[in-house]
């Protein structure tokens, strides 16, 4: 399955921020309605989703939480068995699974900043309903993130169940519902500035 041309898509999103001298908040929605094609029938299909977030931080402290639904349908032959119904081929970083064509997803997060920015502890959750077998997949993620002049370096532990991405063994998300995995890891991420201070002077100066 691929994108074709002249599959169309339609994008809203309302959002609004508050803020106060200490806090401000982030609170919106949006929504998704487009077009599915299937390489194999030639037909199109749909493709729904919407999602509701809110946001908040107090001074150091943040906090974000989401749901989101989606709904895809496809267009497939005549023939085609319930099972390939109810999932969806997909692929990212090089690695194919399935995941269900409809779910739930509900994600939450918390940070807090030591420091200013300079160390950061956060905590991730996710958790996704949806599938044949209403498996569930849950992925908690603890970590530490900390800032060294143009580098940022990041620790995490990772402890999840029925997630393909993090065990590499499961199929698809409500394939293998038994399927935990703890895992470490560890990220350097390098700030790279193509366009230098004295640059943007020279660009100012002729723009005036």
């Amino acid at each position: 399955m691929q994108k074709k041309s002249g599959e169309e898509s339609t994008q809203l999103q309302f959002e609004v921020k508050p803020s106060g001298e200490n806090w401000n908040v982030t609170t919106g929605i949006s929504g998704m309605a487009g077009q599915l094609y299937n390489e194999t029938t030639d037909k199109y299909g749909s493709r729904l989703a919407g999602a509701l977030h809110f946001g908040i931080d107090v001074k150091d402290f943040h906090f974000n939480i989401q749901e989101t639904l989606y709904n895809f349908t496809q267009k497939l032959s005549d023939i085609a068995i319930q099972d390939m119904k109810d999932f969806l081929n997909i692929s990212s970083w090089n690695f194919a699974y399935e995941m269900p064509s409809k779910a739930s997803i509900l994600t939450a997060s918390a940070a807090y900043d030591i420091i200013g920015q300079k160390l950061t502890p956060y905590l991730n959750y996710s958790y996704v309903s949806g599938g044949t077998t209403q498996a569930v997949s849950q992925l908690l993620v603890a970590g530490v993130s900390t800032l060294w002049r143009l580098f940022q370096i990041c620790g995490e532990m990772h402890y999840g169940v029925n997630n393909p991405q993090l065990s590499g063994n499961a199929p698809g998300y409500g394939r293998d519902a038994h399927s935990y995995v703890l895992g470490f890891q560890i990220r350097v991420y390098y700030t790279m500035s193509i366009i230098n201070k004295s640059t943007i002077q020279r660009i100012r100066k002729k723009s005036n």
